[in-house]
């Protein structure tokens, strides 16, 4: 199968709008319970104004609203760039906290201000976070973004700072900062199997059409996994359109949704394996490092050896299957045809590793 940046470029826009379009924001009513919401927190005195308001990213369960509020944060009153959270899934508490953890640790992330957890105000739960000034990662970060429309040599520095933060973001206390409950979260004998059985259920579940595609995968990463003797707070959504940069810098990390605790193969393999699905057809791109180059920074960095690396670059591929079938469902048969070849090519990536460990 031969596809161009284009096709996926194109399969990228298509889904997220797609995503987009299934829920519905009412931005004079988001406009409206914001102020409510605003003047019920105590630092906050008197009157609170929404003076501009944008529905910012998103898919067909959460996303983000940007907004300026005129308010008095006891520094008297003046105008203030927001963003407001929701989601309609469970975890957006959990989020909320690692961003905080997250925060005192030293990792850059928008500061999270106020939360409602049970959507007494906007009837979904959602938090209200600092807007933080700089440029965000795309999806399809090789045709557009920051990443794309950098020149080469900054274009190195930049991935540089990431991995830097990754390596920040993994060396993070978190049985200090009161995460230890993500190390028991979903269901398994060990770190790996509760994560595999997690993402297997969700198949079960919600697409059963892909469970005969996807249990020969799951069967054979549960059937070797090795042995976890380092766990650490993970991303769990490491790709590059979860950075936002201010010239070469790192600003900010963004989307908690998926963390938990586990081995840092998986952030990496996230990571390597987006850069190859997503420069499809670029061949070599300059400034951005080969897969061995990023792992070698990395092990530079943290003062980790990256173990087992072959299991772990297929048990995200495995992880990219689901999520990219995800996003297909429910989608119309003409936009279908718009994302089926750069589904079935990650598809077929995943098995093809499979079968180079099991023939």
């Amino acid at each position: 199968m031969q596809l161009t940046l284009q096709d996926i470029h194109q399969s990228f826009e298509t889904l997220q709008a797609h995503a987009r379009s299934r829920i519905s924001v009412d931005l004079e009513l988001w406009s409206q319970n914001l102020s409510k919401f605003l003047e019920h927190q105590p630092e906050i005195k008197g009157e609170v104004k929404i003076i501009d308001i944008k529905r910012g990213s998103g898919g067909s369960a959460s996303g983000n609203i940007i907004f300026k509020a005129e308010l008095n944060r006891g520094e008297g009153r003046k105008p203030e760039n927001f963003v407001v959270r929701y989601s309609m899934a469970e975890g957006l508490p959990k989020q909320f906290n690692i961003q905080k953890e997250l925060i005192k640790s030293g990792v850059p992330a928008a500061d999270p201000l106020w939360i409602d957890e049970t959507g007494a105000f906007f009837d979904v739960p959602a938090f209200v976070m600092e807007f933080v000034d700089a440029k965000v990662g795309l999806q399809s970060y090789f045709t557009t973004g920051p990443l794309a429309e950098a020149a080469p040599k900054d274009r190195r520095i930049m991935i540089s700072n990431v991995i830097k933060k990754v390596a920040k973001i993994h060396a993070m206390d978190w049985e200090a900062g009161g995460l230890d409950l993500l190390y028991e979260e979903g269901k398994g004998d060990t770190l790996l199997e509760s994560e595999l059985n997690t993402w297997n259920s969700s198949v079960v579940d919600y697409a059963p059409d892909a469970e005969e595609l996807l249990f020969p995968a799951y069967q054979w990463l549960k059937e070797n996994q090795p042995v976890v003797t380092d766990p650490v707070f993970l991303h769990g959504d490491s790709n590059m359109s979860n950075y936002m940069f201010r010239g070469t810098d790192v600003v900010a990390v963004l989307d908690y949704g998926e963390s938990h605790i586990g081995p840092r193969e998986l952030d990496l393999g996230r990571q390597c394996n987006g850069n190859h699905l997503l420069g499809m057809g670029m061949g070599k791109v300059d400034g951005v490092p080969s897969e061995e180059e990023w792992l070698a920074e990395y092990e530079a960095i943290s003062g980790y050896k990256v173990k087992n690396w072959d299991y772990y670059k297929t048990f995200s591929l495995f992880r990219l299957s689901i999520v990219m079938h995800f996003f297909n469902l429910g989608i119309p048969d003409d936009l279908r045809e718009k994302t089926r070849d750069v589904s079935l090519y990650w598809q077929n990536q995943l098995f093809d590793r499979i079968r180079q460990f099991t023939l």
